[in-house]
C-alpha cells in the first residue's frame, strides 16, 4: 500500500500509513524504505526523510546498494549534496545507478564541476554511461564553458557509440557553441541527417553569442522553411 501510494503521487498517504506501521511489530523492507524517501524526496520533506534514514540504522536493516541510491537521491534532491556525496562514499560495490544518481544530484544543485569530475572517475573505472547521461554531463561541461572537458566526453561518446542519438549531438553543438567552438560545433549539426529545432537553437545561439548575425540569420530562415508550418511563417 505505502509503495502503491508513493507511485501514484499521492506521498503524504503513504508517510501516514508508514506512521502507523511503526505502532506495529511488522517491520518495512527494503522497497517500502526506498518508496518513503521517493515520497519525501517529492514533497522536498528533509525532516521526514532524515526520520526514516535514522529508523533504518536503528532498526539495524541492512541497507543494500538500491536504498542507499535512493538516499543519495533524496539528499541532493532536498539540497543536502554534501549528505548524498557522504553516503555514496559508504558504498562498497557501486552500481551504474549509484553513480548517475550522484552525478545527476551534483547537476540538480548547480555542482557543475564535481559533476564532470565525478563522470570522469566514473569513465576511468569502466563504467558506460548511456546517452541521457552523457548529454547531462555535456550541459555541466557547457555551463562551465569547460572545452577540454566536453571534448573528453566527446570522444567518450564516439567510443561507445552513443555520438549518433540526436539528443547527444544537440548536446554537443550546444556545447561546443557555449564554449566558443563554432566551427567544431558546425560539424557536428553538419553530421545530423536530420535537424531539429534544438540544433537549429543551439547553433543559432552559438553564432550570435560571437556577434555573427549574417551566419545566426541564415540558420533561422532556413529553419522556419524546413520546420515551422505555413501557418506559423513570418514574414
Amino acid at each position: 500500500m505505502i509503495a502503491g501510494y508513493a507511485r501514484c503521487g499521492r506521498s503524504e498517504v503513504s508517510l501516514k500509513l508508514f506512521n502507523q506501521m511503526r505502532d506495529t511489530d511488522v517491520l518495512p523492507d527494503k522497497y517500502v524504505i526506498s518508496s518513503l524517501l521517493i515520497a519525501c524526496s517529492a514533497l522536498k520533506f528533509i525532516g521526514g526523510g532524515k526520520q526514516i534514514h535514522a529508523y533504518v540504522l536503528r532498526r539495524g536493516t541492512v541497507m543494500d546498494v538500491s536504498v542507499v541510491n535512493v538516499l543519495v537521491d533524496f539528499y541532493t534532491k532536498c539540497g543536502e549534496v554534501q549528505a548524498g556525496r557522504k553516503l555514496f562514499n559508504t558504498i562498497v560495490v557501486k552500481d551504474l545507478i549509484s553513480w548517475t544518481t550522484m552525478i545527476a544530484g551534483y547537476m540538480q544543485n548547480s555542482f557543475n564541476r564535481e559533476a564532470v569530475k565525478l563522470f570522469s572517475e566514473m569513465a576511468r573505472l569502466g563504467w558506460k554511461l548511456d546517452g541521457f547521461g552523457c548529454s547531462s554531463i555535456l550541459t555541466s561541461c557547457a555551463s562551465l564553458e569547460a572545452l577540454n572537458h566536453g571534448r573528453e566526453v566527446h570522444a567518450y561518446a564516439i567510443r561507445v557509440n552513443l555520438v549518433y542519438e540526436d539528443y547527444v549531438k544537440n548536446s554537443l553543438i550546444d556545447m561546443y557553441a557555449k564554449c566558443d567552438s563554432l566551427t567544431n560545433a558546425r560539424r557536428v549539426f553538419d553530421s545530423m541527417a536530420d535537424h531539429n529545432v534544438v540544433s537549429y537553437n543551439a547553433m543559432i545561439e552559438g553564432y550570435s553569442r560571437q556577434d555573427e548575425m549574417s551566419e545566426a540569420l541564415d540558420l533561422f530562415n532556413e529553419m522556419r522553411i524546413r520546420l515551422l508550418p505555413e501557418s506559423l511563417d513570418i514574414r
